[in-house]
């Protein structure tokens, strides 16, 4: 069973406050829910880093490989999924706080939807807008009124680039 979906507040003085509920509606998890989320984990292997290091009679051997490696089977498929997603993805990258209050907070979809979308919550609770942040872009921070992302170059070079929102909708909004 989903629990609601809000925000708690760990205010300046050290108390807590939890904001009204957020709607939102539900995604069951299907067959092709899974299999997206699997093939995320697997391919996300790609960023883990492996470090080994071994006391012999040849003195230290260290040894390093990023990724699972060319020859590394899958992951072990799970097998615990929940009857419905949860409305936000957990992990690094999932929330992000704004210099002014407000939390941009990485929402879960269905399978195939393109890009990444965000609510944009005011300290009240409220979801003031969505922003969806095209495929192939990554978002690495949220100002006032500004957007920062990166996108990677045909050499895999990131580029950051810096989107302003002068009428204060943001930039990319899907509402």
């Amino acid at each position: 069973m989903l629990a609601d979906y809000h925000v708690d507040w760990i205010l300046p003085n050290g108390t807590g406050q939890s904001s009204p509920g957020i709607k939102f509606t539900p995604i069951r998890v299907t067959d092709g829910e899974k299999r997206e989320e699997e093939g995320l984990r697997n391919k996300n292997r790609q960023n883990q880093m492996m470090m080994t290091v071994e006391n012999g009679p040849n003195g230290t051997q260290r040894n390093m490989q990023m990724g699972a490696g060319a020859n590394a089977p899958p992951l072990e498929p799970l097998a615990d999924w929940p009857a419905m997603k949860p409305p936000f993805r957990q992990g690094q990258a999932s929330v992000w706080a704004r210099p002014n209050g407000d939390l941009g907070v990485r929402r879960l979809e269905s399978a195939g939807a393109k890009g990444t979308l965000y609510d944009v919550i005011k300290a009240q609770g409220a979801v003031v807008i969505q922003v969806r942040i095209p495929e192939g872009i990554t978002l690495v921070g949220f100002g006032n009124a500004t957007i920062y992302t990166a996108k990677a170059d045909a050499d895999d070079l990131p580029t950051l680039q810096r989107h302003v929102d002068r009428e204060r909708r943001l930039i990319g909004a899907a509402r």
